[in-house]
């Protein structure tokens, strides 16, 4: 597959630019409406976040701004809502898995009288899946927020493919994470540091090259965003559980 994306069609209707703004009526969205198109769209979303993640693989710095520059707004905005759907998969998975893995200490604690459950009901595992969309839209409304702060640019749509390439070395930990298990806890620990430093610098790099802020700007708003959204999701998970 080529490295180069193509444009997006001149032709086809273009989502708002700006959150303030109204939905457009004849939005994509509103036109998959048969599991045929739904499935057609979720084929071009991956296909798209392939050739994306291949042109910041190839180009760090710049390699953001070009794949949203080449996609346009309502291809970037689905290519950033498949990003997000596999890290909040992956985190639920993770989480199923770790508490699998717990299932001898469980039943040690068996001989004690003491009982444990490792299988999650359907509720439970329904909360994991909103616990996990929380930090995924706290970073979405933490950027938007930001460049309303500091009149930068952008708009929902590339926040959205924003936030999907941060978590995406996340989404890798965590897919790892049920691989693995705790059967290799010093190769995921280096793992964890390989993606958690990936995920600071996709945002600074987010934060210069889509919101449009300069260099000494975004270096101090890379930990005030990350600390944003930690106390977004903390909140969130507390009224959860």
């Amino acid at each position: 597959m080529s490295n180069s994306i193509p444009p997006e069609n001149p032709n086809s209707d273009e989502l708002t630019d700006d959150l303030d703004s109204p939905s457009v009526v004849n939005s994509p969205v509103s036109n998959s409406k048969n599991p045929q198109s739904v499935v057609e769209t979720s084929k071009n979303a991956v296909l798209d976040v392939w050739s994306a993640l291949k042109l910041i693989w190839n180009d760090p710095n710049n390699g953001l701004q070009t794949a949203i520059n080449s996609l346009g707004d309502s291809r970037i905005l689905y290519a950033g809502i498949a990003l997000c759907i596999l890290f909040v998969l992956a985190a639920w998975m993770a989480v199923l898995k770790t508490i699998e893995s717990l299932t001898p200490l469980f039943s040690f604690g068996g001989l004690f009288g003491a009982s444990y459950s490792t299988q999650l009901s359907f509720s439970e595992q329904l909360r994991v899946i909103l616990a996990a969309t929380i930090p995924v839209l706290g970073m979405i409304a933490v950027l938007w927020i930001t460049r309303k702060i500091f009149k930068g640019s952008g708009n929902y749509q590339q926040f959205t493919f924003v936030t999907g390439c941060c978590f995406a070395p996340i989404t890798f930990f965590l897919f790892m994470l049920w691989l693995l298990g705790s059967s290799a806890t010093e190769l995921m620990a280096l793992i964890s540091v390989f993606c958690w430093t990936t995920f600071v610098l996709f945002l600074n790099t987010a934060l210069i090259g889509v919101l449009g802020l300069s260099s000494r700007n975004a270096l101090l708003l890379v930990p005030i965003v990350l600390v944003a959204d930690f106390f977004i999701t903390r909140v969130g998970i507390d009224i959860l559980y």
